[in-house]
Protein backbone atom coordinates (compact mmCIF):
# COMPACT_ATOMS: atom_id res chain seq x y z
CA UNK A 1 0.00 0.00 0.00
CA UNK A 2 2.64 2.75 0.96
CA UNK A 3 4.25 1.73 -2.26
CA UNK A 4 1.30 2.27 -4.11
CA UNK A 5 1.03 5.99 -2.55
CA UNK A 6 4.67 6.88 -3.46
CA UNK A 7 4.49 5.20 -6.99
CA UNK A 8 1.10 7.92 -7.26
CA UNK A 9 2.61 10.87 -5.91
CA UNK A 10 5.39 10.24 -8.66
CA UNK A 11 2.61 10.06 -11.38
CA UNK A 12 1.08 12.94 -10.14
CA UNK A 13 4.25 15.15 -9.84
CA UNK A 14 4.93 14.31 -13.48
CA UNK A 15 1.69 14.81 -14.92
CA UNK A 16 1.65 18.38 -12.86
CA UNK A 17 5.56 18.64 -14.73
CA UNK A 18 4.23 18.07 -17.94
CA UNK A 19 0.60 20.49 -17.59
CA UNK A 20 2.91 23.64 -16.70
CA UNK A 21 5.03 23.16 -19.08
CA UNK A 22 2.18 22.51 -21.53
CA UNK A 23 0.44 25.84 -20.30
CA UNK A 24 3.66 27.69 -20.59
CA UNK A 25 4.69 26.74 -23.87
CA UNK A 26 0.68 27.22 -24.66
CA UNK A 27 0.62 30.93 -23.30
CA UNK A 28 3.39 32.27 -25.17
CA UNK A 29 2.76 30.78 -28.29
CA UNK A 30 -0.72 32.23 -28.58
CA UNK A 31 0.41 35.52 -27.24
CA UNK A 32 3.13 34.97 -29.99
CA UNK A 33 0.07 34.03 -32.37
CA UNK A 34 -2.41 36.59 -31.36
CA UNK A 35 0.55 39.55 -32.43
CA UNK A 36 1.15 37.97 -35.74
CA UNK A 37 -1.58 37.36 -36.84
CA UNK A 38 -3.92 39.08 -35.18
CA UNK A 39 -2.67 42.36 -33.72
CA UNK A 40 -0.06 43.71 -35.58
CA UNK A 41 -1.86 43.36 -39.05
CA UNK A 42 -4.88 45.52 -37.30
CA UNK A 43 -2.44 48.49 -36.43
CA UNK A 44 -0.69 48.40 -39.43
CA UNK A 45 -4.10 48.55 -41.64
CA UNK A 46 -5.32 51.31 -39.23
CA UNK A 47 -1.88 53.46 -39.73
CA UNK A 48 -2.51 52.88 -43.80
CA UNK A 49 -5.51 54.32 -43.55
CA UNK A 50 -4.83 57.02 -41.27
CA UNK A 51 -1.68 57.67 -43.67
CA UNK A 52 -4.33 57.98 -46.56
CA UNK A 53 -6.95 60.21 -44.58
CA UNK A 54 -3.77 62.70 -43.82
CA UNK A 55 -2.76 62.48 -47.77
CA UNK A 56 -6.17 63.09 -48.57
CA UNK A 57 -6.13 66.71 -46.94
CA UNK A 58 -3.23 67.25 -48.32
CA UNK A 59 -4.26 66.79 -51.91
CA UNK A 60 -7.13 69.51 -51.90
CA UNK A 61 -4.40 71.97 -51.14
CA UNK A 62 -2.35 70.67 -54.08
CA UNK A 63 -5.49 70.20 -56.23
CA UNK A 64 -6.49 74.03 -55.90
CA UNK A 65 -2.68 75.12 -56.81
CA UNK A 66 -2.92 72.93 -59.79
CA UNK A 67 -6.27 74.15 -60.85
CA UNK A 68 -4.68 78.14 -61.08
CA UNK A 69 -1.36 76.66 -63.07
CA UNK A 70 -0.78 80.05 -64.84
CA UNK A 71 0.36 79.91 -68.76
CA UNK A 72 3.89 80.37 -68.10
CA UNK A 73 3.85 77.07 -66.53
CA UNK A 74 5.31 78.60 -63.15
CA UNK A 75 5.14 75.53 -60.94
CA UNK A 76 6.71 76.86 -58.51
CA UNK A 77 3.82 77.59 -56.16
CA UNK A 78 2.88 73.85 -56.30
CA UNK A 79 6.62 72.81 -55.78
CA UNK A 80 6.82 75.13 -52.91
CA UNK A 81 4.12 73.32 -51.40
CA UNK A 82 5.12 70.26 -52.12
CA UNK A 83 8.25 71.55 -49.50
CA UNK A 84 6.03 72.76 -47.07
CA UNK A 85 4.23 69.35 -46.81
CA UNK A 86 7.53 67.31 -46.59
CA UNK A 87 8.94 69.80 -43.51
CA UNK A 88 5.63 67.92 -41.39
CA UNK A 89 6.86 65.77 -38.75
CA UNK A 90 5.32 63.71 -36.56
CA UNK A 91 4.44 64.63 -33.28
CA UNK A 92 5.82 61.40 -31.45
CA UNK A 93 9.64 60.41 -32.93
CA UNK A 94 9.93 64.14 -34.82
CA UNK A 95 10.98 62.73 -37.77
CA UNK A 96 9.38 63.44 -41.55
CA UNK A 97 5.91 62.74 -42.04
CA UNK A 98 6.47 62.23 -45.72
CA UNK A 99 9.47 60.77 -47.12
CA UNK A 100 8.05 61.55 -50.78
CA UNK A 101 5.04 62.80 -52.79
CA UNK A 102 4.70 63.08 -56.84
CA UNK A 103 2.26 65.19 -58.91
CA UNK A 104 0.94 63.46 -62.38
CA UNK A 105 -1.39 65.89 -64.21
CA UNK A 106 -3.31 65.23 -66.57
CA UNK A 107 -2.59 65.79 -69.93
CA UNK A 108 -6.41 66.92 -70.86
CA UNK A 109 -6.04 69.47 -68.49
CA UNK A 110 -2.27 70.45 -68.44
CA UNK A 111 0.20 68.60 -70.37
CA UNK A 112 3.46 68.39 -67.79
CA UNK A 113 6.13 66.06 -66.67
CA UNK A 114 5.62 64.74 -63.16
CA UNK A 115 6.35 66.52 -60.24
CA UNK A 116 8.35 64.96 -58.20
CA UNK A 117 9.66 65.65 -54.22
CA UNK A 118 11.65 63.49 -51.66
CA UNK A 119 12.23 59.51 -52.20
CA UNK A 120 9.98 57.74 -53.81
CA UNK A 121 11.54 54.56 -53.56
CA UNK A 122 10.82 54.45 -49.50
CA UNK A 123 9.04 49.85 -49.47
CA UNK A 124 8.42 50.23 -45.66
CA UNK A 125 6.57 53.76 -46.30
CA UNK A 126 2.35 54.01 -46.19
CA UNK A 127 1.83 54.20 -49.99
CA UNK A 128 -1.00 56.31 -51.16
CA UNK A 129 -2.59 57.29 -54.11
CA UNK A 130 -5.04 60.03 -54.60
CA UNK A 131 -7.02 61.47 -57.32
CA UNK A 132 -7.11 65.64 -57.55
CA UNK A 133 -10.04 67.30 -58.31
CA UNK A 134 -10.55 70.67 -59.62
CA UNK A 135 -12.36 72.31 -56.72
CA UNK A 136 -14.45 74.88 -59.79
CA UNK A 137 -15.76 71.86 -62.55
CA UNK A 138 -15.10 68.50 -60.06
CA UNK A 139 -12.98 67.49 -63.47
CA UNK A 140 -10.04 64.81 -62.69
CA UNK A 141 -7.09 67.12 -63.12
CA UNK A 142 -4.08 64.74 -62.00
CA UNK A 143 -3.16 62.01 -59.58
CA UNK A 144 -0.96 62.26 -56.38
CA UNK A 145 0.94 60.19 -54.46
CA UNK A 146 2.59 60.28 -51.34
CA UNK A 147 4.58 57.79 -49.08
CA UNK A 148 3.95 58.20 -45.73
CA UNK A 149 6.24 57.40 -43.03
CA UNK A 150 6.39 54.25 -41.09
CA UNK A 151 8.02 55.84 -37.58
CA UNK A 152 4.15 56.43 -35.41
CA UNK A 153 3.16 52.80 -36.39
CA UNK A 154 6.55 51.76 -35.36
CA UNK A 155 6.75 53.76 -32.63
CA UNK A 156 3.04 52.63 -31.41
CA UNK A 157 3.66 48.80 -32.85
CA UNK A 158 6.88 48.77 -30.21
CA UNK A 159 5.15 50.24 -27.20
CA UNK A 160 2.13 47.65 -27.48
CA UNK A 161 4.90 44.74 -28.43
CA UNK A 162 6.92 45.24 -25.10
CA UNK A 163 3.13 45.32 -23.49
CA UNK A 164 2.91 42.57 -24.29
CA UNK A 165 6.07 41.05 -23.44
CA UNK A 166 5.48 42.06 -20.30
CA UNK A 167 2.23 40.58 -19.65
CA UNK A 168 3.74 37.33 -21.10
CA UNK A 169 6.89 37.60 -18.32
CA UNK A 170 4.08 38.20 -15.72
CA UNK A 171 2.18 35.07 -16.53
CA UNK A 172 4.68 32.81 -17.00
CA UNK A 173 6.01 33.76 -13.37
CA UNK A 174 2.39 33.42 -11.73
CA UNK A 175 2.82 29.77 -13.34
CA UNK A 176 6.36 29.61 -12.55
CA UNK A 177 5.10 30.22 -8.93
CA UNK A 178 2.10 28.02 -8.93
CA UNK A 179 4.65 25.50 -10.10
CA UNK A 180 7.08 25.88 -7.63
CA UNK A 181 3.89 25.56 -5.10
CA UNK A 182 3.00 22.68 -6.61
CA UNK A 183 6.17 20.98 -6.65
CA UNK A 184 6.60 21.93 -2.54
CA UNK A 185 3.52 20.25 -1.63
CA UNK A 186 3.90 16.93 -3.06
CA UNK A 187 7.36 17.27 -1.88
CA UNK A 188 5.98 17.76 1.43
CA UNK A 189 4.03 14.51 0.74
CA UNK A 190 6.39 12.14 -0.11
CA UNK A 191 8.55 13.57 2.68
CA UNK A 192 5.54 12.14 5.36
CA UNK A 193 5.09 9.17 3.25
CA UNK A 194 8.37 8.25 3.39
CA UNK A 195 8.47 9.04 7.20
CA UNK A 196 5.56 6.98 7.87
CA UNK A 197 6.69 3.96 5.79
CA UNK A 198 9.99 3.57 7.64
CA UNK A 199 7.53 4.30 11.23
CA UNK A 200 5.68 0.90 10.24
Amino acid sequence: MPQTTSSRLRSTSYLINAVFLVLTVALQGLLASYWIQVLEPELRNKASVDAKIMAEAQSLRLASLLNEIPVDENFDPIYEMMDRIMLYKTNESASPMYIGIRIEIDEDFYPSLPLTAGQLDCESCFHSHIELFSPDTYELIGLAQFWTSDAFYQTVATDIRNQLAIEGAISLLLLLTAWGASFYMLRTLSREESLRRKSE
